[in-house]
């Protein structure tokens, strides 16, 4: 009778949850409900026939772990439907061994840090078919879902120093070419605009970027290059190169007044803003000059 209720119970919940949810979370619940409910029942079944205090066998204790796990296993199998290509990535440790980056999720263009995000999706799991009505704590069956992904998603990581996920390819500067998005490929740089692969290809045939090619394709950033710094214009979009490539130069760029009075509207700002668009604000961080000078004195004259 205990099993019936419960599986009431965790069905009137994903009834509840889905009222309140769009088309791909409903679709997510069909896919996988009717096992959990089946092995969340066989578990709270096989603990409440537990004696709560002595004469608990031990075939009793090992039928209560074994229905526990199927549990985590369906919270798994879930999780991994949810993220396709889900990689736990390492890197060798200091002291020898490998040390764990975390769980990383593919977004159809390239990898990112996801484990709150898998940490949600474990909880609203955990909601959605009444779990929290029960005596199975979230955060035991969290910390076991996120441990068993982490064992099975477990990898190297090998990362694609020099490619960046664009919004329609990837881009690998050292073949200076556009690929399709690949998942078996560790890419993290990611610039959030498409890039338009012909002019790519004819800038690179031309070999050279010259004033009249520019002015054919963008015009008004070249008129407001030339406003800014005069024929030296062409450095202006060597700088936006540089910050695209994704490895340090040894390099710094200080955008100064070329009136000794610093009276300022010269563009400055503007540029700043465009390479910040160009690069989205996940690429970039500000610190003040005021800021430099606090750091301990390693920017103080």
């Amino acid at each position: 009778m205990l099993t019936v209720r419960m599986k009431k119970s965790a069905k009137r919940r994903i009834r509840e949850m889905e009222r309140e949810l769009g088309k791909e979370m409903q679709a997510d619940i069909e896919r996988w409900r009717g096992r959990v409910v089946k092995f969340i029942g066989g578990a709270w079944a096989a603990i409440h026939g537990l004696k709560p205090n002595v004469g608990i066998s031990l075939a009793e204790s090992a039928l209560a772990r074994k229905q526990l796990a199927r549990v985590v296993m369906a919270m798994v199998d879930a999780t991994l439907e949810k993220f396709p290509h889900l990689k736990n990535f390492t890197m060798p440790g200091a002291g020898g061994g490998e040390v764990d980056l975390g769980l990383h999720c593919w977004d159809g263009k390239h990898y990112m840090e996801c484990e709150d995000k898998v940490e949600s999706y474990v909880e609203y799991m955990y909601e959605a078919v009444g779990l929290e009505d029960t005596e199975l704590k979230y955060s035991s069956i969290a910390k076991e879902t996120i441990e068993v992904l982490k064992n099975k998603a477990r990898e190297p990581a090998r990362y694609e120093q020099l490619v960046i996920a664009f919004d329609n390819c990837g881009f690998d500067w050292r073949t200076l070419k556009c690929g399709e998005h690949d998942p078996e490929k560790l890419v993290y740089h990611y610039i959030p605009h498409p890039i338009d692969v012909d002019l790519l290809s004819e800038a690179l045939a031309k070999g050279e970027l010259t004033e009249g090619f520019v002015k054919a394709h963008i015009p008004k950033t070249l008129e407001a290059f030339r406003q800014w710094v005069g024929d030296k214009w062409i450095k202006l979009l060597e700088i936006v190169g540089y910050i695209l490539y994704p490895q340090p130069w040894k390099k710094a760029f200080l955008l100064v007044d070329a009136d000794s009075r610093g009276q300022g509207d010269t563009g400055k700002s503007t540029f700043i803003q465009l390479l910040e668009l160009v690069l989205g604000r996940e690429n970039y961080s500000n610190v003040s000059l005021q800021a430099l000078r606090t750091l301990r004195g390693a920017f103080r004259p």
